[in-house]
Parts: structure tokens; sequence; C-alpha cells
């Protein structure tokens, strides 16, 4: 079985939340402060989140950014497929229109010949 590469941005969205994961493990467990109080606890709880929300808020945009990209090629493609496919309905329907034409031109015009000999 293949494994799939990864490109950069999906790398850099894995590695991102990988690191927003483990920093509140590290800030709480391997503090250089020892956290005997309840109330310390609130404090490195609001400080973890206003060191991480900026982070998660830019990973957030970036993602979002991304999917409206991929929203605005997928539209695009489609309104391509939908012309194509009305161009080539439209050229079947006038080969379809010109043959037909085409036929009644020559018909008619071997009416005319045929009518214009037997009465010469």
């Amino acid at each position: 079985m293949k494994i799939p590469q990864l490109n950069k941005i999906e790398k850099t969205i894995i590695v991102s939340c990988i690191i927003i994961l483990i920093l509140p493990i590290l800030f709480t467990q391997f503090s250089i402060i020892s956290l005997t109080k309840s109330g310390q606890y609130d404090e490195i709880g609001d400080a973890l989140g206003g060191i991480t929300a900026p982070f998660i808020g830019i990973l957030t945009t970036k993602l979002l950014y991304l999917t409206l990209n991929q929203q605005n090629e997928s539209n695009n493609f489609m309104i391509h497929e939908a012309n194509f496919k009305l161009y080539k309905q439209e050229k079947t329907t006038n080969s379809f229109y010109y043959k037909h034409l085409k036929q009644f031109i020559l018909q008619t015009s071997k009416i005319r010949t045929n009518s214009s000999w037997k009465k010469g």
C-alpha cells in the first residue's frame, strides 16, 4: 500500500495542531514555578489561552482561506464544464439544423431544376 505524500500546507497544519496540543502539558507539568495554590491553575489557564489563542486564530484563518480558495476553484471548474456542455449541445444542434437545411436546399434546387427542364 502506497502512503500518500503530504504537501507543505498539510505538514504545517499537522505540526501546528501537535504544538497546540502539547504546549499546555509542557507549561503545566514542567513549570519552574510550583503550583501549590489552586488559584494559580486559573492563572496558568488564562496565560495558556492567551498564548495559544493567536496561533489558533491564525491557523483557523489559514484553513478558512484554503477552503474558500478550493471552493472558488471548484466553482470555476463547474462553470467551465457547464459552458463546455452548452457549447457542445449548441454545436450538435447547429450541425443538425445545418445538415437538414443543406438537404432541404439540395432537394429544392433539384425540384427547380427538374421542373424547369420539363417545361423547356
